[in-house]
């Protein structure tokens, strides 16, 4: 098995949508050689996800990947441990399914199962979920020390290269980060929106209802501010060797809600680490078409921005931006709104 920590051209994590598509594609194309693994479920966990396709053939699927030297990472990762307190004589039986496919690696979000893992005998590397927030060196210290084996960093610090350094300095274990998710920095609704996508008690059409109104409320800020696309959590191909030299070796794409080719193209852009064509065409939103409101633009409120446009505003982010509540930011968001089609 290929390690994460030897320094191949693998350090892409792709979202596995279910489909046996996106493994047939893949394995027939060059961008396999960038991928370090899969990241999904099948139909058992679906790891609160309420759009998920439900995989025809999913060990068929983990196994070819596989044997192209492509690991498969498994989510336990709803955000509540309820959707897994009363299954645990379940998740035994499908950790020692997992493990007889060749599956290596899990992504726990709770610690209580993660000791439930370990106490089984389980030799899995567990790895944060973005639900476990961490956003400190302290906070990643205290999943390590509780079993866990990889940190995958808070989606809202992801221009805090500084964290970002000092975690892997500290941890010494492989650091993750999330590569394409536009979503509002410091989303207040967040977590809301997380649990609404998890919570299996309401019917779809509700659940549907309450995801538009959090989308709804993300894109009237995006519209009414272009200065919140330019600070949302989302991360520029031209910046992989920036976090390559702070010690991330694994960057993970969204969304397992998205189409095959949808993902293919996102990672061949990514993979290129230098692009100058539209924005959109990478970053993405965790959320099915149809939770969007109608508009004639984008969630975003505009439909083209050329990358090329973003390099000064970004040599201030990394260069002398104080973080939060950065007027320069605003002020460079200004100079860059002209560049915009909508």
């Amino acid at each position: 098995m290929t390690s994460i920590n030897e320094k191949i051209k693998r350090i892409f994590a792709v979202p596995y949508n279910g489909s046996s598509e996106i493994v047939h594609k893949l394995l027939e194309s060059d961008l396999q050689q960038h991928v370090y693994e899969l990241y999904g479920c099948d139909a058992e966990f679906t790891s609160g996800r309420s759009k998920l396709n439900v995989p025809s053939d999913f060990e068929s699927d983990v196994r070819q990947l596989l044997s192209h030297g492509i690991q498969f990472n498994y989510l336990f990762n709803a955000i509540s441990y309820d959707a897994y307190a009363s299954k645990l004589i379940l998740i035994e039986e499908k950790l020692k399914q997992l493990r007889d496919m060749g599956v290596t690696t899990l992504t726990v979000s709770h610690s209580l199962l993660a000791d439930f893992i370990r106490s089984k005998g389980f030799t899995f590397e567990i790895a944060c979920s973005l639900n476990n927030f961490v956003n400190s060196v302290d906070r990643a210290m205290l999943f390590i020390r509780s079993g866990y084996n990889r940190i995958i960093v808070d989606e809202d610090e992801l221009r805090n290269i500084k964290l970002i350094k000092s975690i892997y300095d500290c941890c010494k274990v492989p650091v993750e980060i999330l590569l394409n998710n536009g979503c509002v920095h410091r989303c207040i609704n967040r977590i809301s929106h997380q649990s609404i996508n998890a919570q299996s008690m309401l019917e779809a059409d509700e659940r549907l209802k309450l995801c538009r109104k959090m989308v709804s409320t993300c894109s009237s800020l995006f519209h009414s501010d272009f200065s919140t696309f330019l600070k949302a959590n989302w991360v520029r191909p031209e910046d992989i060797k920036r976090y390559m030299a702070a010690g991330v070796t694994l960057f993970k794409l969204v969304s397992r809600t998205a189409l095959t080719d949808s993902i293919l193209q996102r990672l061949a852009i990514y993979s290129s680490q230098a692009y100058s064509g539209n924005v959109l065409n990478y970053v993405s939103v965790q959320c099915p078409k149809e939770f969007y409101a109608s508009s004639k633009t984008t969630h975003f409120g505009f439909n083209y921005l050329a990358t090329e446009h973003l390099s000064l505003y970004f040599d201030h982010v990394w260069n002398d931006c104080p973080g939060d509540n950065c007027q320069i930011c605003n002020r460079w968001a200004e100079k860059i709104f002209p560049h915009v089609q909508r």
